[in-house]
Parts: structure tokens; C-alpha cells; sequence
């Protein structure tokens, strides 16, 4: 660390020819009473990207630092990005580090002072972050992205499950030390989301409610296009998550794991989604060849999205696992009384397996009967839950709700045979 230089902006840019100019006239125009760098890593740029940035390192030698490859480092080392963390550590000299892709840019130029004041006032602040507009190339949509709603140190439930909207890159500042991660932080491929769980695992999270920078979404050739239009790509990306957020989960021992359960389940619910309705025998066929693909580092995790895509979609299809739990559980009760719920009564209809009713939340207005059976709420049957088993006839894409339930009613006994099953 070099004690003159405050913050290091690190930028990664490929093909970025049209954009970069913006991001590095955001960059050079922001007003600071402190000295920052500015280091620029184009991976090997077939465009006039790396000619671009020549021009401003020409202009502003002290400041900005071209980094050139002569071979794109991204394709060569997937899904590892360990090799982009050794390049920032060894070229970043600042106590802070403020992450901007050469495709989006800074509107703000007092941005980088306001981060860093706060930052130093709050020693206890690992990262901080600002809202952004984006500019939708599909769309050609501009809005705010507004991914929380004020300003606030953030809950660990607000950064893992990020449910307006995932955390604008362009926005983010942190401390130099979150740069020595390693592990399994390093394996999805991509850098925000996980630097994101990792600070929240270090310290605090501060979010500024105003809008700082430009987020390009969907542009030719950007990453968020290349996952729209190939669903095997959003596939390996979806299982990589999965991945991240199992062994995240076990990293932090389990503190947050209803919130990491809840976002796992959301990326699960992604691959399934994009191919929902397909026969059962195309989705083995698309998962086998991204195992294959990922040369079976994901196949744990694909075999249980096999079993879940079955238990939707295929009628005569129930699941050992299922079938075991309900053997070994004389009163069963199913949780829910929608989509899910019903199919989990076909499942057991189908094979003769016995169940009580449902079970709804305290409060919720629904039927009193469903499939030919009542619906009660919770406070009607207790004691009576404390010998009688659950399944969990919900999406636990919204699981954190659910595990507060069983919470609050004091649940052990249950069973969400729609949950990726894989250790959690």
C-alpha cells in the first residue's frame, strides 16, 4: 500500500471500445481531497479498446496505469477468477479499492469522496455502494435501478437476497483487504456477487440512496446479453451460484442460511424456469451436457435439479427421498394450498400415500378445503403438530418466510421436497 494513494480504481475491460471513453473521463474527473490511481486491465482486446486507454495513460501518466494482455485471461482461466484477484493485489496500491467494468461509468464527481469519508469515519464499514441508473439495450429502457430503498447500513438479508435488483458493480467501493480472498469466493466466474457476501461476512455494508453511476445492461457483447440468449451459459452460471452460495453457507456457519437458501433456490428456479415444460428426457439430455461441460464439478448439484424438474413436471414421479419420509411419518400434514401444495396431493394421491389436510399461515384467507381435504391454519392444530410430520408444499424460492414460520410454530418435523437437497 502506498500511503499517498488513497483509493486505486480498478477497472476490467474487454471490447469496451464504444464505452470506455465514459468510464475513464468518470474517473479522471472526480474531485478528491486525496490522491487516487486509476489501473485499467484490458484482457486482450480485439477492438481498439487497448489503443484508447494508450491515449489516456499518454495524457495522464501519473495517474492512470494500462494493464495489456496478450491473451484474453478470462476464457483461458474459467470459471476461476483468482488470476484477476493476483493482478489487483500486486497493482493496486491504495487502502481502497473502487471496482468499475469498462463498460459502465461514473455521472458523480464528487462520488469517490463521499464513499471514503464515510469509510474512514466508520472503521467498521467493509464496503460501500450507491445507486445507479440503468440503460436497458433491449428495452432501450432508462430508469433507476434503486436496489434498496434508503440510505442504511444493509442487513445481511438486504445483500444476499437483493431482491430490487442486484447491487450496481460501478458503485462499489471496499477496503484492500477484501482483495485477499481466496477459495471458493474466486470459482463462479463473476466478482461482485461474491466480494459482496465476503464484506458482509468482514464488517458492515453501507448503501448510498443516490444515484452515482451508469449501469449498460444487456449491450452487445456483454455478459448479461451472452446469458440471455444461451441458456446453457445461464445454466453453468445458475449451477456455479448454487455452487458459491452452498459453500457460502458453510463458510459462515450457517448464520445467514435461510437467506442463502432462499437465493440458491432462486438461481435453481432459474434453470428450471428456462426450460419448464420441456419433456423429462430433453432436460436430462441439457443437464448431462453441462455436466459434461463443467467436467462434473457440478453433478451433485445437477442430479437434484433432475429430481426437482421430475417432481414437477412428471406425473408418475415422487422421489425416494419423499417416499421415505412419508413412510416413516403416520400424520402427514402438506404446507401451503397453491401450485405446489397440489402437486404435492397428486404425488400422494397417485401412490396411495395417506395425509391429514393443509396448512396455512395464521391470518391468510384462503378456501376452508382443497382437493376434497380442509385447509387449517396453524393455531388450529397445536398441540397436534407436535406428533404429526409437514411437507412443504411451497417455492422455496421465498424460504426465509417459510423457516420463520416454522420458527415461530416451533416446526422440526418437515420435509420441502422442492428444496436442492445437497448438505444445507
Amino acid at each position: 500500500m502506498d500511503k499517498n494513494i488513497m483509493v486505486s480504481i480498478w477497472c476490467i475491460t474487454y471490447n469496451h471500445a464504444p464505452y470506455i471513453r465514459d468510464a475513464i473521463e468518470g474517473f479522471i474527473n472526480q474531485h478528491t481531497n486525496f490522491e487516487y490511481e486509476i489501473i485499467i486491465h484490458d484482457d486482450a482486446s480485439t477492438d481498439n479498446t487497448a489503443s484508447i486507454i494508450r491515449e489516456y495513460e499518454i495524457k495522464y501518466p501519473t495517474m492512470i496505469h494500462g494493464i495489456y494482455q496478450a491473451e484474453n485471461q478470462y476464457k483461458k482461466n474459467l470459471p476461476s477468477i483468482e488470476w484477476a484477484q493476483k493482478i489487483q493485489r500486486k497493482n493496486c496500491r491504495g487502502k481502497y479499492i473502487a471496482f468499475c467494468e469498462g463498460d459502465d461509468y461514473w455521472i458523480d464527481s464528487n462520488k469517490l469522496q463521499m464513499q471514503i469519508d464515510y469509510m474512514e469515519k466508520h472503521s467498521e464499514c467493509i464496503m460501500t455502494l450507491h445507486n445507479a441508473v440503468v440503460i436497458d439495450y433491449e428495452s432501450s429502457e432508462v430508469k433507476a435501478k434503486n436496489p434498496f430503498r434508503k440510505e442504511e447500513d444493509l442487513t445481511a438479508e438486504q445483500v444476499i437476497l437483493q431482491i430490487y435488483g442486484h447491487m450496481p458493480t460501478a458503485s462499489i467501493v471496499y477496503r484492500k483487504e477484501i482483495a485477499e480472498m481466496d477459495g471458493f469466493f474466486l470459482q463462479t466466474g463473476i466478482a461482485d456477487y461474491p466480494i459482496e457476501l465476503y464484506c458482509l461476512s468482514k464488517g458492515t455494508v453501507h448503501y448510498f440512496d443516490r444515484i452515482m453511476s451508469v449501469y449498460r445492461f444487456r449491450h452487445k457483447g456483454s455478459y448479461d446479453e451472452s446469458l440471455y440468449q444461451d441458456k446453457k451459459k445461464y445454466f453453468i452460471h445458475c449451477i456455479g451460484l448454487v455452487s458459491f452460495l452452498e459453500q457460502y453457507n458453510r463458510y459462515t456457519g450457517k448464520i445467514y442460511e435461510k437467506y442463502v437458501i432462499e437465493r440458491l433456490q432462486g438461481f435453481v428456479d432459474g434453470i428450471i424456469n428456462s426450460y419448464s415444460g420441456r419433456p423429462q428426457e430433453e432436460f436430462i439430455n441439457v443437464c448431462k451436457e453441462c455436466d459434461k461441460e463443467t467436467k462434473y464439478k457440478f453433478h451433485i448439484y445437477i442430479d437434484e435439479i433432475i429430481r426437482i424438474y421430475s417432481l414437477l413436471y412428471e406425473d408418475d414421479f415422487i422421489g425416494e427421498e419423499l417416499q421415505n419420509y412419508c413412510k416413516e411419518n403416520q400424520k402427514i400434514f402438506i404446507m401451503g394450498a397453491g401450485k405446489y401444495a397440489g402437486i404435492i396431493a397428486r404425488k400422494f394421491e397417485r401412490y396411495n400415500i395417506q395425509y391429514q389436510g393443509f396448512i396455512v399461515s395464521n391470518g391468510q384467507e384462503c378456501e376452508r378445503t382443497y382437493r376434497g381435504k380442509d385447509i387449517h391454519v396453524f393455531n388450529e392444530l397445536i398441540p397436534e403438530l407436535n406428533n404429526a410430520a409437514i411437507v412443504i408444499g411451497i417455492n422455496p424460492c421465498i424460504w426465509s418466510q417459510i423457516a420463520e414460520q416454522l420458527e415461530e410454530e416451533n416446526i422440526k418435523n418437515y420435509y420441502c421436497p422442492f428444496r436442492i437437497c445437497i448438505g444445507n
